[in-house]
């Protein structure tokens, strides 16, 4: 987590927004950031990257080229007991 969130506290607060990504720990314990990429397009859909992500994430794993995965993505929830919606949490850890 440590390793991942920067990244999308960065973008959040310059940008307002972020494309999935995600990244892996090798089994040595190196970690490993990863983007991905539909080529048909320069806005792709959010579920179409999470996609790529979890199958590429799945296949390392399935040949033990990794211990630990994640995938982070800007996302709001409904807020219990109101109408509104979360606004992105950039103060994590």
């Amino acid at each position: 987590m440590n390793e991942m969130l920067p990244l999308a506290k960065g973008m959040l607060l310059e940008y307002g927004e972020f494309f999935p990504y995600g990244g892996y720990m090798k089994p040595d314990g190196e970690i490993v950031h990863v983007g991905a990429k539909n080529p048909a397009t320069d806005r792709p859909k959010s579920k179409d990257l999470i996609d790529i992500l979890q199958n590429s994430f799945r296949e390392r794993a399935s040949r033990q080229q990794c211990k630990a995965v994640a995938i982070v993505y800007d996302v709001t929830v409904p807020l219990p007991l109101s109408n509104r919606r979360s606004e992105n949490l950039i103060d994590i850890a």
